[in-house]
């Protein structure tokens, strides 16, 4: 008797096994085995990929220089008098406000990029929330009037919705309206 057919025996199926049934049962776990760790071995090459990529974009916005001052002239536009509001009114081209309006869609756009990059599993939202989590929370404060005054002038209700959401998700005052998406597979 072989060590496998003792063992099926020793189990309480009997003696009158079948060696090539046997054999097949061992390779289909054996199979079974190797498509889990496969799986499992997927997954976590993903997901260290997505805090790659958060940890890489994170670092490349703290050392470009347009980034930054973008983010500069955001907050002094913001908390100067009026904030950012006025600079909702796409008919007024001085060159002031074509040039605040330059550093402020820079900055949504970064966030919104980052929202949309979250959601498509691109990115990594807890990563991503330990490190930014009160700067989200800072520019969507600052950033909410004009996002909901360009909207009214637009009539596009979608402008900057993924950053609100975000920014949403990661206050914990306010619920999501929806929440993110589990990363796409």
């Amino acid at each position: 008797m072989s060590d496998l057919q003792g063992a099926y025996y020793f189990f309480g199926y009997g003696d009158a096994v079948d060696s090539a049934l046997l054999q097949s049962g061992v390779a289909a776990v054996a199979a079974l085995a190797a498509a889990a760790i496969a799986i499992w071995g997927i997954e976590s090459q993903r997901r260290i990929t997505r805090r790659q990529k958060t940890a890489e974009h994170i670092s490349s916005t703290e050392k470009d220089r347009d980034v930054i001052d973008a983010r500069r002239q955001f907050i002094k536009l913001a908390k100067a008098s009026g904030g950012l509001t006025k600079f909702a009114d796409m008919g007024t081209v001085t060159d002031e406000y074509v040039d605040a309006r330059k550093h402020i869609a820079l900055v949504l756009n970064d966030f919104e990029l980052i929202a949309i990059a979250i959601q498509e599993g691109v990115m990594d939202k807890p990563f991503y929330y330990k490190f930014h989590r009160g700067a989200v929370l800072k520019y969507w404060y600052h950033a909410a009037p004009f996002v909901y005054e360009l909207r009214g002038k637009t009539g596009n209700k979608r402008v900057f919705h993924e950053f609100e959401e975000l920014a949403r998700s990661f206050d914990t005052d306010i619920p999501p309206k929806r929440t993110f998406l589990p990363p796409r597979v």
